[in-house]
């Protein structure tokens, strides 16, 4: 029987989260890696499921622009999904289950997620994989920036600086900072990611003389983070790295290659740099900012 396309349902998310970590599963071992979880293992799953990818495909799914499942003999084989943030249109998500990416699904659900947008511009942040990258190229985005994985374990740093970390909240004057910074970083504002990344991590505001300079989450997930000034960044990462040391957690970044003051500082801190998850920030357009700009972890949103 041929696929068969449809609007992604709520009821749907648990099915196509299967099919991402599927995905992801399938790159891991062919890299030599463990699996993230094993999807045969129901208490492995539904403990992932639960408490790491729910929160954030019910994000996705409460501020998706569009979303597309295909079903191959009754089973969800691949989804795509786009979210809208005023006039850029980013694919979130395209991923189609390992023996099923031959057979036209990832094109045709490209084709949906993109269909009646009327933004002027797109976004994709798209794995290495050269299909994917031919298939993203046809639909009119260019790579901008390659996008690198740093990590290590996570250690207090102190920094002398003179920047001041406060604790972001949901007040008006936090969100127009928070907007103003993405404005000049990024070309647009996206106060619904900020709003989630809040609930789920730990978000500081750095402030110098009463004027905000840049922001930073750190937690269990890494990023987004931005400094208006590139040798802000150092003191930025620092005091991210510090939080996430408090908690015990490993500090991973995905890091634009033109955000030198970033890349020099982990590189000299001992950070692996791991060229087996590299990504590329894929548009049909530049945004002002990616040397100053730390991209959220996982990548599914800038």
């Amino acid at each position: 029987m041929p696929p068969i396309y449809r609007p992604i349902e709520h009821t749907d998310l648990k099915a196509i989260a299967g099919v991402f970590v599927e995905s992801l599963n399938h790159r891991q071992i062919a890299v030599g890696l463990e699996p993230l979880v094993d999807l045969n293992d129901p208490h492995a799953w539904e403990e992932m499921w639960q408490t790491v990818r729910r929160p954030l495909f019910e994000h996705v799914s409460a501020h998706a622009g569009t979303g597309w499942l295909a079903e191959v003999d009754g089973k969800v084989s691949g989804y795509a999904r786009t979210i809208q943030r005023e006039h850029v249109c980013q694919l979130t998500e395209l991923f189609v289950s390992p023996g099923q990416q031959k057979a036209g699904l990832g094109r045709e659900l490209l084709k949906r997620a993109f269909i009646n947008v009327e933004s002027r511009s797109k976004l994709i942040l798209a794995n290495s994989n050269p299909a994917a990258i031919s298939r993203y190229l046809r639909s009119g985005v260019y790579p901008v920036s390659t996008i690198f994985d740093l990590e290590r374990k996570a250690e207090a740093r102190p920094i002398e600086t003179d920047l001041e970390a406060r604790p972001i909240t949901n007040d008006a004057d936090t969100q127009v900072a928070l907007n103003e910074i993405d404005r000049a970083i990024l070309g647009y504002i996206r106060p619904e990611e900020h709003a989630w990344l809040c609930s789920q991590r730990s978000g500081f505001l750095y402030w110098r003389n009463g004027i905000p300079q840049g922001y930073a989450y750190a937690g269990q997930w890494n990023g987004p983070m931005a400094a208006l000034a590139p040798e802000d960044m150092p003191a930025i990462l620092a005091h991210a790295e510090t939080i996430a040391a408090q908690a015990g957690e490993t500090f991973g970044l995905m890091v634009p290659m033109p955000n030198r003051s970033a890349m020099m500082h982990l590189i000299e801190r001992g950070f692996t740099l791991d060229t087996g998850h590299t990504m590329y920030f894929m548009a049909d357009f530049s945004p002002p900012g990616l040397d100053r700009y730390i991209f959220s972890m996982p990548g599914f949103f800038a």
